[in-house]
C-alpha cells in the first residue's frame, strides 16, 4: 500500500513539473470570448487588444508589470489575483476569478505560425542582414519594471509643458551578442532631451538579451501629452474638444454623432505626430462606430489609416472585418 502511495505521489509531482514546464514562457493574446463561446461586443475595450504572459518558475509578468507567483495544476496565483487556467490545443486559457470572460493565449512561435504576418523581416543594411522587431519584440528587457520604465527612471524628468515637441523616435541595433550600436534618433525633442534618452539606453544595455540568431533593429518611440490647460494652438485645444464630445457620444453608444465628431479629426492639421496616441485611439472608436452603423467600408478605411494587423489594438477588427 505504501509503494502505491509512493508512486501515485511521484506521478502526481511529475505531472505537476510536467505542466509547470509546459507553462513557462511568452504567451501572446489571440482573442477574448465570453465563456459560453460568443464574441464580445466590438465596442467592448477589450475586443483587440495587446496582452502578453511572461511566466517563469516563480513569477508572472503581464506586459511589463511584474509579479511574483505561484503556480497550481489548475491556478495562478499572487498577492492580487488569482486566474484560473488549462492548456488545452496550444492554447493558454486564462479566466479571472469572477469573470465571465476566457483568454486565449498562444506560445509565440505558435502565435506567429497562426499569423505569419508577425514574423520578423529581414533587412540588409551596410551589407549585413538584420531583423527588424516588431510588436511581439523577439528580445527580453531582463528587470523587473521594462525597458520604457527604466529609460523613465534614470533619465532628468523634462515636463511636456516646457517641450518644444512632443513626439520622440530613436532606433538602435542590438546585436547578437547583446550590444547596442547604430543609435539614431528618427524624431528630436530637442538635443538635451535626446541625449539625456540614448544616456539612459546606454545604461540599459546589459539588461537586454537578444533572442534571435541575428542583429536585431529595435525602435522606440516617446509620446508626451500636454494637459489642455497647457494647449497654446487652436487646433491642438479644437482637437481636444472634438475627442472629448466624440467620447462622450462613443460610451453612450451615439454611434452616429460620434462618427460625425470623430471625423472632423482628420480636418485638422496636427504637424509632428504631436498627439499621436490620443488621435489614434479616436480613430480606432471612429472605425467601430462605423461597423456599428453597418458601413464596414468605411470602417476598414479607417482602421488601415491607424495601421496594419500587426498593431495589436486594430488586429481583430482588420481580421475579422476587412479580409
Amino acid at each position: 500500500m505504501k509503494i502505491l502511495y509512493l508512486l501515485l505521489t511521484v506521478i502526481a509531482i511529475n505531472s505537476t513539473y510536467s505542466q509547470n514546464q509546459e507553462l513557462r514562457g511568452k504567451w501572446v493574446l489571440d482573442k477574448i470570448v465570453y465563456q459560453d463561446g460568443t464574441d464580445l461586443e466590438i465596442n467592448n475595450g477589450q475586443y483587440s487588444i495587446e496582452l502578453k504572459y511572461f511566466i517563469s518558475s516563480n513569477s508572472l509578468k503581464i506586459n511589463d508589470r511584474f509579479f511574483k507567483a505561484n503556480y497550481s495544476s489548475k491556478q495562478i496565483k499572487n498577492d492580487y489575483r488569482t486566474i484560473n487556467y488549462t492548456v488545452e490545443n496550444k492554447y493558454l486559457k486564462i479566466q479571472e476569478q469572477n469573470d465571465d470572460k476566457i483568454s486565449y493565449f498562444l506560445k509565440t512561435d505558435d502565435f506567429i505560425t497562426k499569423y505569419p504576418e508577425f514574423t520578423l523581416q529581414k533587412i540588409v543594411r551596410d551589407s549585413d542582414t538584420i531583423l527588424v522587431a516588431n510588436d511581439l519584440a523577439n528580445y527580453d528587457f531582463q528587470k523587473e519594471e521594462s525597458l520604457d520604465d527604466f529609460i523613465s527612471l534614470n533619465r532628468p524628468d523634462r515636463k511636456a509643458k516646457s517641450l518644444p515637441n512632443l513626439y520622440f523616435q530613436i532606433e538602435f541595433i542590438l546585436t547578437k551578442n547583446n550590444k547596442i550600436r547604430d543609435i539614431a534618433v528618427l524624431h528630436s525633442i530637442s538635443e538635451g532631451y535626446d541625449n539625456d534618452y540614448i544616456d539612459a539606453l546606454k545604461k540599459a544595455e546589459k539588461f537586454l538579451r537578444n533572442n534571435t540568431k541575428y542583429d536585431l533593429l529595435i525602435t522606440q518611440e516617446v509620446n508626451n501629452l500636454k494637459f489642455a490647460d497647457d494647449l497654446t494652438d487652436p487646433k491642438e485645444k479644437e482637437l481636444f474638444e472634438i475627442i472629448e464630445l466624440g467620447d462622450q457620444y462613443y460610451e453612450d453608444n451615439n454611434f452616429k454623432n460620434a462618427i460625425t465628431t470623430y471625423s472632423k479629426i482628420k480636418q485638422l492639421e496636427i504637424k509632428n505626430n504631436r498627439f499621436k496616441i490620443r488621435i489614434e485611439d479616436a480613430l480606432i472608436k471612429l472605425g467601430i462606430s462605423y461597423l456599428a452603423t453597418g458601413n464596414q467600408v468605411e470602417a476598414c478605411k479607417i482602421f488601415h489609416l491607424v495601421g496594419n494587423n500587426t498593431k495589436f489594438e486594430i488586429r481583430n477588427y482588420l481580421n475579422n472585418f476587412c479580409k
